[in-house]
């Protein structure tokens, strides 16, 4: 078997608490720099680790370990709040990421000077003691193939390393994400592997969410990789042997739904409480089944408030 490197980005889904002060959130606002000290002092302050194979948890984490297990290969997460960590290091729990909409983004904490992902990681890397970086962990491995899941948020955060791989290093490379083409630095683009929304179709053996695309992409890889589908010996044998294994592979239905404002959304709640028990994820499964269109984490909000609105006219009944 080959010596196989896997890179993928770490997830906000942990099985402990983060630990205290190790929540973004929490941190003071500055800039970029000063963010970094603070947040690498209280990383390196905690004493209560735990492996990071024991700590990551949830779909997209497992498919890239059972990938690794399969292939015998080398697992590194990408993590904005500690670098480059190997699965088997014992970490401490924490909660930070470089997704703006996130409330534990770190970039929300940089108010001062150049407040982007790119920065951060730069910053991190030089004030977090012992943190490895993309570059040094792959002229460490010497492996003879690079499989690496991106998301579009964690490309734009180590960018810069990937615009430092050189010809030889990228025909080693197979990358995996949804649109992470355009996130990429255009001499990396024809190592992404073809997986588009024929994955999430009908015939696919491993559909999920848009969240966990390009682990289970990856997964899926390693898979034909064992199997002696694809060789993972040259990058252009590979993409074809991809598109012959998914031609005739459909892409998923997708239902056009009606949208809703607000305030209609809330009235199906109310209108629907008694069916559905006042469960939300009930009450958004029947609202979808009468064709109708409402975000998951926009339906939680209006969830919320409408079943605060009913909590208040109770009271007041009393």
């Amino acid at each position: 078997m080959k010596n196989i490197l896997i890179f993928a980005p770490c997830t906000d889904r942990k099985r402990r608490k983060p630990a205290p002060n190790l929540s973004a959130r929490d941190l003071p606002e500055g800039d970029v720099g000063t963010l970094a000290r603070f947040w690498a002092k209280c990383v390196s302050d905690q004493s209560d680790r735990v492996a990071a194979r024991d700590l990551y948890c949830g779909r997209a984490f497992k498919e890239v370990m059972d990938a690794a297990e399969s292939l015998n290969a080398s697992l590194k997460v990408i993590s904005a709040g500690l670098g480059i960590i190997d699965k088997d290091q014992e970490i401490p729990s924490y909660s930070a990421t470089v997704a703006p909409k996130s409330p534990d983004s770190i970039l929300k904490r940089i108010l001062y000077g150049e407040a982007s992902s790119s920065a951060w990681w730069h910053a991190l890397l030089n004030e977090l003691p012992d943190a490895t970086g993309f570059r040094a962990e792959l002229d460490a491995s010497e492996a003879s193939l690079v499989l690496i899941a991106l998301t579009e948020k964690y490309a734009e955060m180590i960018h810069s390393d990937l615009e430092g791989l050189d010809a030889e290093e990228i025909a080693r490379f197979r990358v995996f994400g949804a649109g992470i083409a355009k996130h990429l630095p255009e001499k990396l683009v024809p190592a992404v592997m073809p997986y588009d929304g024929r994955f999430d179709g009908p015939q696919s053996p491993r559909p999920g969410t848009m969240s966990d695309f390009g682990p289970r992409a990856l997964r899926h890889y390693a898979d034909l990789l064992r199997s002696g589908q694809v060789s993972g010996e040259d990058l252009e044998v590979d993409r074809s042997a991809l598109e012959r294994h998914m031609a005739g592979w459909l892409p998923r239905e997708t239902p056009v739904r009606a949208k809703l404002s607000d305030d209609e959304v809330i009235n199906f709640i109310h209108v629907s409480w008694e069916e559905t028990g006042g469960r939300s994820q009930a009450t958004l499964r029947l609202l979808r089944d009468h064709g109708l269109a409402c975000e998951q984490k926009r339906f939680r909000l209006l969830f919320h408030k409408a079943r605060t609105q009913r909590h208040r006219q109770e009271a007041t009944l009393l």
